[in-house]
């Protein structure tokens, strides 16, 4: 086996970025229960063999979706701590959520991928269950911030409460978006928590 050259890095590392891309998009439309190795390749545009090259089984492919997936918000989240105001803060996480699957599309990626994080299983690997929850509980402890760092409640289980309402109230404003291929509800929801928090 010959060496490498950077080209074929540079190649290798797109071919698996078109994978994950291609199985981010169709877990949107579909969700988790529904991903197969053969409909990504297909997706990407590429054999079978190619995906299995990179990653060696569908749950190794989803594991690897949701370690970017959540790397990805690592870098929102300290975006969200280095912001100025809880308003700044609240555009920071909803642009996050709202992040489109492409410019062509509506449809909000990482609000998707986070509705099949909070709602689907991965099979029934513990260790891969685990991290799939990761991504909504971060979520949930930037909302639990935000409305500590508002002052609105003096006690902190009223805080915590409040704080899984809005989660929730994000999640059904994603499943409403999604029905009505529309932006309007989480929207809605954007400008109620900034109004609420920063009053």
């Amino acid at each position: 086996m010959g060496e490498q050259s950077m080209g074929d890095w540079k190649l290798s590392d797109e071919v698996k970025q078109r994978i994950l891309d291609s199985a981010r998009q169709l877990v949107v439309q579909n969700g988790f229960s529904n991903l197969s190795i053969s409909k990504v390749a297909h997706e990407a545009n590429i054999s079978k063999s190619q995906v299995y090259y990179y990653f060696i089984s569908k749950l190794d492919l989803i594991g690897q979706m949701i370690d970017e997936q959540i790397e990805e918000y690592m870098f929102v989240k300290n975006l969200i701590d280095d912001a100025d105001n809880v308003s700044e803060k609240i555009e920071i996480l909803f642009s996050y959520i709202k992040k489109p699957l492409n410019d062509m599309n509506d449809i909000y990626t990482n609000g998707s991928m986070l509705l099949h994080f909070a709602v689907e299983t991965v099979g029934d690997d513990p260790v891969l269950n685990e991290k799939n929850r990761k991504l909504g509980r971060l979520i949930f402890e930037d909302i639990s911030f935000l409305i500590a760092v508002s002052n609105i409640f003096s006690k902190n289980d009223d805080e915590n409460d409040y704080a899984k309402k809005v989660l929730a109230m994000i999640l059904g404003a994603l499943v409403v978006d999604q029905v009505l291929v529309s932006q309007v509800a989480t929207k809605y929801i954007q400008d109620e928590l900034t109004i609420k928090l920063t009053n």
